[in-house]
């Protein structure tokens, strides 16, 4: 393998904890490999196999990674991304990773949907839990019926205002619709806020105000509910992380990481927790949804949420401009959602 490409673990998700020393990559026994040392930095090594950091940047930082690395491509459990040395060359590191998390960013925006007849059935079938009310609650909840989901939960029904409905039906007064009455005139199939026999969500939105709802987000983890998380400010919307219950990380994940180097953090997010009502700019706040909505049914009508552009990033749509960055959002070693033993 060569200096200069970029390793992508094919199936990050497939790891498991076999003792205090030992973790297993691929749950397949026939095509596993099993690496043994440092839990941490065992971990912080496969993390950092998401096509971002090359060879070379990989073998200096990790002492086993050359070793490692052969052992996954000798069995098939990584693929690289190859960067043309003579055409980068010009680049410095820093301006070659903003172009392929560009290049990145252009493909998921631009992620085609396949609505095959099966992949509609998937649709139809769903059942996504709105937990939040506000302005981004009631449009991508509009923007996944209007896609066909089959069953859309709005556990704060009572909380929405007419002024949180898309501005083409809050900007006439005269029309008199909530928003469940928008939602059933945009779609004849779906049902709302009638889950049979307490079935769960395959999906929860947590939106206006995400950060108040940190705990929230670990009662869905105890619940192995998969849950998209959107937080919109005045100039800026960002959409992710998708959390999927023990793969990736979650809300508390980066409190952790934030409150470890910065004491005052619980005390600042109980200020960003409370209501704005400075609004969002809602040309932005469409862009951002509307993404974040395809990304969803893009997820929901494949079945696979695993390659998701969501996982472990913040998608920053952002003004002037509008601009739009990608954070990532590692896992927190330290966070008990990747070790199911969440606290109760």
């Amino acid at each position: 393998m060569e200096d200069t490409n970029r390793p992508r673990l094919r199936n990050p998700s497939a790891t498991a904890l076999r003792d205090a020393t030992t973790i297993q990559v691929n749950l397949d026994p026939n095509h596993s490999l099993l690496l043994s040392g440092d839990i941490g930095e065992i971990r912080k090594f496969l993390n950092a196999l998401d096509g971002q950091h090359c060879v070379s940047e990989l073998v200096t930082t990790f002492s086993f990674a050359k070793s490692a690395l052969d052992k996954l491509t000798r069995r098939g459990l990584i693929e690289t991304e190859h960067l043309d040395s003579d055409t980068t060359s010009k680049y410095t590191k820093s301006e070659l990773d903003r172009f392929i998390s560009s290049q990145r960013s252009h493909q998921a925006a631009a992620t085609k949907i396949d609505f095959s007849k099966e992949l509609l059935a998937n649709l139809t079938k769903a059942y996504v839990a709105v937990l939040t009310s506000g302005p981004t609650s009631a449009l991508i909840a509009f923007l996944l019926a209007a896609q066909q989901i089959g069953r859309i939960k709005l556990f704060a029904q009572n909380d929405f205002k007419p002024s949180d409905l898309p501005f083409w039906i809050s900007a006439y007064p005269e029309t008199q619709m909530n928003l469940s009455q928008l939602l059933r005139s945009i779609s004849s199939q779906i049902s709302l806020n009638q889950p049979a026999n307490n079935q769960k969500p395959n999906f929860a939105i947590i939106a206006d105000q995400p950060w108040s709802s940190v705990e929230r987000s670990l009662e869905l983890m105890n619940q192995g509910i998969a849950h998209l998380v959107i937080d919109p400010k005045v100039n800026e919307v960002c959409v992710g992380p998708l959390v999927i219950p023990g793969y990736s990380s979650c809300l508390n994940c980066a409190e952790m990481s934030v409150a470890s180097v910065d004491k005052s953090w619980p005390d600042m997010r109980q200020l960003l927790g409370q209501h704005q009502e400075d609004q969002t700019d809602w040309l932005l706040l469409q862009l951002a949804v509307s993404f974040a909505a395809a990304q969803m049914i893009q997820v929901i009508s494949s079945g696979d949420a695993l390659t998701s552009a969501l996982l472990n990033r913040r998608w920053r749509f952002r003004l002037p401009g509008p601009t739009i960055e990608v954070q990532q959002m590692p896992v927190n070693l330290f966070c008990p959602c990747q070790w199911g033993a969440l606290p109760k």
